[in-house]
């Protein structure tokens, strides 16, 4: 069986590029918790796209059908989603779909943000149900 080259290589980056957020993920997430956050709280995640305006489009119905916030931003979106628990694997399960998103329709990824969350801070201090 003949195996297209380019798409090889193309599996190839992005499982690169997938690897590489990984990291970038658990990094931030190291860095919340080293700032006093709460990892029993939920956390409301901030992701950030850019491109041209049709592209960032299709993003916005990706993000519209899971449920996701979408603001637009100067050439991008802010993707912010509910409550989730501060885990890794859920964490990367979103930016996972958000950098094929970004792959997928030619727009930049930008990465992600989340505020510090300590008890009594006046936010949800367990997943909505």
């Amino acid at each position: 069986m003949n195996t297209d080259p380019h798409l090889e290589r193309w599996k190839q980056l992005m499982g690169e590029v997938l690897a590489q957020h990984r990291d970038c993920d658990a990094t931030v997430i190291e860095t919340v918790l080293a700032h006093g956050s709460d990892a029993a709280l939920p956390h409301r995640l901030r992701y950030y796209l850019y491109g041209s305006r049709e592209n960032l489009e299709l993003i916005r119905r990706l993000a519209a059908d899971r449920g996701w916030q979408v603001e637009d931003l100067d050439g991008g979106l802010r993707v912010s989603t509910g409550w989730i628990e501060l885990s890794f694997n859920k964490i990367h399960e979103v930016t996972t779909t958000l950098v094929l998103a970004a792959a997928m329709y030619k727009c930049e990824f930008d990465g992600w943000e989340t505020a510090v969350r300590k008890k009594h801070d006046g936010e949800p201090e367990t997943l909505p149900s």
